[in-house]
């Protein structure tokens, strides 16, 4: 609690350790936000959240550089295990929601903004390939927001042709 007493549940004490990360809590004080992200200095990284939607304050890297063929991106240091996507008929009594990851792919100066994006590596899910303005704007040249599902196992595969000076970037999920 607030006054550095003892934790309870439904009259009991609760023995916790340092790492725990569980507490059951009554609802009358508190709610479920969602999972959120702590950065390398274990703070939580700024936020929003509007219904099943957070968004970061600054995007965060997937990967960048020069890639050729398909390649394993792992995103549970960016986005949680509940944003993945669910297979299966939808019911109304057991509907099924896209779970979904928004991005930006973005190019440096003299460079197009080029990436494909994969849910098994093999087959290609999206496609993207800019031709961005001739001058930078912010220090980018070019960038084009995608949004993909995500399979279980928080990965898609991402590839660009071996082009240098790309930047894939996560800029939130949904749950």
């Amino acid at each position: 609690n607030g006054t550095g007493g003892t934790i309870t549940y439904s009259g009991s004490a609760l023995t916790m350790t340092q790492g725990d990360w569980l507490i059951v809590l009554p609802n009358t004080n508190f709610r479920y936000l969602g999972m959120i992200l702590n950065n390398a200095s274990s703070n939580i990284v700024r936020f929003w959240k509007e219904g099943n939607r957070v968004n970061w304050n600054v995007p965060i890297d997937i990967c960048s550089g020069a890639i050729d063929g398909f390649t394993a991106q792992d995103l549970a240091l960016k986005v949680p295990i509940t944003a993945r996507r669910l297979f299966g008929l939808a019911t109304a009594a057991s509907p099924i929601t896209a779970r979904r990851l928004f991005g930006l792919a973005t190019a440096a100066s003299g460079y197009d903004v080029k990436v494909a994006i994969s849910y098994d590596g093999t087959n290609m899910a999206q496609v993207f390939h800019v031709y961005p303005p001739s001058v930078d704007f912010k220090g980018v040249r070019g960038s084009v927001p995608f949004d993909c599902g995500i399979l279980d196992g928080n990965k898609i595969y991402v590839d660009n042709e071996n082009t240098a000076n790309q930047v894939v970037k996560a800029v939130g999920w949904e749950e």
